[in-house]
């Protein structure tokens, strides 16, 4: 079957203020002509298929008419079909080159090969405009190419889009411009900052560039693997919604959704390949309503599919379609979104502003932006962005490189620029994950560290540390405590007689954890300070965590790289004062002509220290009662070295008495 489509579209007047229309047409094998006519009175009525020239079918359609306005003279109603049937058949395409074959079914489709956009030409019809091979562009009317199963077929611009078209004779302005003038990206880059400030305020300038790269980011997604969610959150009145539109006004096929369905979703996402701007009060809450959190959590990554049952009566593996949801998002929201879309999303905090703003946004004062923009996606369709590593650690790293790929390609000078925007982010990412359960779980661990045994923390401490200060219906169970732990990385063991269940420790682990949930500054030095030249150094024994005491990760301890072959036993030590001790006994031992080094050395060294508590034997099982004469605490409790039992200061780890 050859299917064409008619354009201007074919309107016949019927009466009573009604109007048929035929804005395609096909003829089957047997050679019959098929008009798809539509009746109109100022909107849609009825749209069928009609056989031109079967008298059976044409009453068939002439009934159905009259059932809608039967004051219509059903004899004008078969006059109209014969004319328009004329007419369609008159601008029936011919056969393709001349091989006897009928040309590809028409598809309404932005997949052509080589697309850039749709655009309107000089006569104000929609063209593709299209990269060659060579890297020069065009403007065509159709495209024959493969669909998505593969299939061939004459692509055509789709009709009503429902953002502002670009004008072809621009475009290939631009990109002649675009290939030619030295610092032409940049001065764009700097026009779509000036755009966004020229539109609301963001309270920081980190903000401004954020937007103006994210907006160039939309038009070379076919480089990236992933796409960072932007997200503006605040109370009402602080500027998202115009915020947001000044963005999809610049942004490859913005559109602004004020509600959401799962059809339109799918659609805009596969078919349009929209930017999405979704303003809602409470976004994730009405995605859950909807049933699309699986759609939006989908968009970050390429290759995301969701499933949906579509033509269950066709049985297994033929009643399900995959539709691929990969594309740039932006949300506006006054409620806080879900922490798990929280990981894939960059956020902007709207401040309360002092400014006045002239009118709303428009989206036509953007078209020579968006124009601009199109030649220099056309610019790159021949290239490819270049590869660079990740700004930061995890999956905001992988959200924050394309971004910074971006910069390389158009303005590689202002990479401090860039770091500016890595430091909020991260920075806020970790002040939020420094009020999560995750964070309170990990400070009850480490604030357990001094009842490590044998490379083991019983569980049940841990949760009563955690459990300690919090109400009755925060109370947390063992259960939950144990999948937390885990699900944090340490390793769970029933151990003992009594078969408690026990974490085994991990000093690095806890490190990194309290590191990664912003519990320890990444910028503090936390390695002992480097010893003296004239002692000889070597390679420190790994501390693995199993003999002696612990201690938080903020606290100065012997590293992995310590240079100095300490003692198991010693290692039990941490503290500044203690490190000092291990290179002054390591330096006496050395000008002896010896390098044997016990706890007792280091005991003997602490002990001469005059800021020191006197050292008595640790018989008594209740800590002493005395305060520390290192920090004035009376904060005891009992360590363990080569030469015996000790009690020890947990609040300075300097001081020790026994």
């Amino acid at each position: 079957m050859t299917t064409w489509r008619l354009d201007p579209v074919i309107e016949e007047d019927v009466g009573q203020g009604y109007r048929l229309n035929v804005s395609r047409a096909s003829r089957g094998r047997s050679g019959k002509l098929i008009l798809s006519v539509e009746l109109w009175n100022d909107k849609p009525k009825l749209l069928r298929d009609v056989s031109a020239g079967d008298r059976a079918d044409e009453d068939v359609w002439v009934a159905e008419v009259l059932r809608i306005e039967p004051n219509l003279d059903p004899h004008v109603i078969r006059t109209k079909l014969v004319a328009m049937a004329v007419d369609a058949s008159d601008r029936e395409p011919r056969k393709g080159d001349g091989d006897g074959t009928d040309t590809s079914r028409e598809q309404l489709s932005l997949t052509p090969p080589g697309f850039v956009c749709v655009a309107l030409d000089e006569d104000g019809q929609r063209v593709y405009v299209v990269c060659g091979d060579d890297g020069a562009i065009d403007a065509l009317p159709h495209i024959d190419g493969p669909y998505k199963s593969g299939e061939i077929v004459r692509h055509v611009p789709p009709p009503d889009l429902p953002w502002r078209l670009p004008r072809v004779t621009a475009i290939q302005e631009h990109w002649q411009e675009a290939r030619c003038q030295e610092g032409w990206t940049v001065r764009l880059l700097d026009d779509l900052i000036a755009w966004h400030k020229a539109a609301s305020d963001l309270g920081r300038e980190e903000a401004y560039l954020l937007l103006a790269l994210y907006d160039m980011l939309t038009y070379v997604q076919e480089h990236t693997d992933y796409l960072p969610i932007i997200v503006l959150e605040a109370e009402p009145e602080r500027g998202k919604s115009r915020t947001g539109q000044a963005a999809i006004f610049v942004c490859r096929h913005g559109m602004h959704l004020v509600g959401i369905r799962e059809a339109n979703l799918l659609r805009d996402a596969g078919d349009r390949q929209a930017t999405l701007f979704i303003d809602l009060m409470d976004v994730w809450a009405t995605l859950v309503k909807k049933d699309c959190t699986d759609i939006i959590l989908g968009r970050w990554e390429r290759g995301g599919t969701v499933e949906r049952v579509v033509y269950p009566e066709r049985g297994a593996f033929g009643d399900t379609i995959a539709y691929e949801v990969y594309g740039p998002t932006i949300i506006a929201t006054n409620e806080p979104i879900h922490r798990i879309l929280d990981t894939r999303c960059l956020r902007i905090d709207m401040p309360l502003t002092k400014r006045r703003f002239a009118g709303r946004v428009r989206a036509e004062d953007a078209l020579l932006l968006v124009e601009r923009l199109m030649a220099w996606r056309a610019v790159m369709l021949a290239g490819t962005l270049g590869a660079c590593d990740a700004p930061a650690d995890g999956r905001q790293g992988d959200i924050l490189r394309p971004l910074r790929q971006v910069l390389l390609a158009v303005a590689p000078e202002r990479g401090a620029q860039f770091d500016s925007i890595v430091a909020w982010q991260t920075g806020r990412r970790r002040d939020e994950l420094a009020q999560s359960w995750e964070a309170d779980v990990i400070q009850a661990v480490a604030a357990n560290v001094e009842h490590v045994s044998n490379g083991y923390l019983a569980l049940e401490r841990v949760l009563d540390t955690f459990n300690r200060d919090r109400g009755e219906k925060d109370q947390r169970t063992a259960k939950w405590m144990g999948a937390k732990v885990g699900g944090l990385g340490w390793t769970k063991e029933r151990i003992g007689r009594d078969k408690k269940t026990s974490l085994q420790w991990d000093d690095d682990l806890l490190d990194r954890l309290q590191r990664r949930y912003g519990l320890v500054d990444e910028r503090q030095d936390t390695s002992p300070e480097p010893a003296s030249v004239d002692v000889p150094h070597v390679p420190h024994v790994p501390h693995d965590g199993r003999n002696g005491p612990h201690m938080l990760a903020n606290v100065p301890r012997p590293t992995p790289d310590m240079p100095h072959d300490v003692p198991r036993t010693t290692q039990a030590y941490h503290g500044q004062r203690e490190l000092d001790a291990v290179c002054a006994a390591h330096a006496a031992h050395a000008s002896e002509g010896t390098d044997d080094l016990d706890g007792d050395s280091v005991d003997d060294w602490l002990a001469s220290q005059e800021s020191l508590q006197p050292i008595h034997p640790a018989t008594d099982v209740t800590p002493p009662l005395a305060p520390c004469r290192g920090c004035g605490a009376v904060q005891w409790g009992r360590s363990s070295s080569a030469s015996g039992d000790w009690w020890r200061c947990h609040n300075c780890t300097s001081a020790r008495v026994a």
